[in-house]
């Protein structure tokens, strides 16, 4: 039996259902986990020199903030 039969007479809908359940869980955990990937690679980029000045320290916050949220932009985008 195809899934569009089953659609039709009713049966597998709990299927269905469970299905769009685990699939949601499944994309929030991938999520969470490339969000934490972006910003221990954006920290490791942005860590800067221990003798840097407080200004130009706050300058590559500034910078890690802003490519923090630019790969986050990239990766919501390439979904569509």
């Amino acid at each position: 039996m195809t899934w569009a039969a089953r659609d039709k007479t009713g049966a597998g809908k709990g299927v269905k259902d469970m299905d769009r359940m685990i699939t949601m869980i499944v994309r929030r955990a991938i999520n969470q986990i490339l969000n934490r990937g972006i910003d221990a690679g954006v920290r490791r980029m942005t860590r800067g020199r221990p003798d840097a000045t407080p200004e130009q320290q706050a300058q590559l916050r500034q910078g890690g903030d802003r490519a923090r949220q630019a790969f986050r932009l990239l990766r919501r985008f390439g979904r569509f």
